[in-house]
């Protein structure tokens, strides 16, 4: 018979003290109690005018990011999955018109549907 090494503890976790997307990539967390658990000081990070719009992204998919560890959990935590969805669709919203003014983020956002590979379908910006 093998001894037992050792026995994870996971506190339950609660859905509330949510942050907003710019605060949790600040505090590392969207989550509240973990960042008081944690007792670290979010610093706002500071960005050019033109970087703005990247950076909201960038807070956006953080948040997404964190949700989807949460739900992986609590699958069937109906409040979080209404934050979920509507924080993807903020994501969506916010890389399409971040895609409009520079381009594709990554160079494979989407199948190629010609015989030719292109994956830029305008001038670049600096055109």
């Amino acid at each position: 018979m093998q001894k037992q090494l050792a026995q994870s503890y996971t506190p339950p976790q609660e859905f509330k003290n949510i942050y907003s997307p710019e605060c949790s990539l600040q505090h590392g967390t969207i989550f509240g109690e973990l960042h008081l658990a944690a007792g670290t000081e979010g610093k706002k990070i500071k960005v050019q005018k033109e970087e703005e719009a990247l950076l909201k992204l960038t807070e956006l998919g953080f948040a997404v990011l964190d949700l989807q560890l949460y739900l992986n959990v609590y699958p069937t935590d109906l409040d979080a999955i209404k934050t979920y969805n509507s924080t993807v669709d903020c994501y969506n919203k916010a890389k399409t018109e971040l895609e409009k003014q520079n381009g594709p983020l990554r160079n494979f956002t989407e199948p190629s549907q010609t015989t030719k590979f292109n994956y830029i379908h305008s001038p670049w910006p600096w055109d």
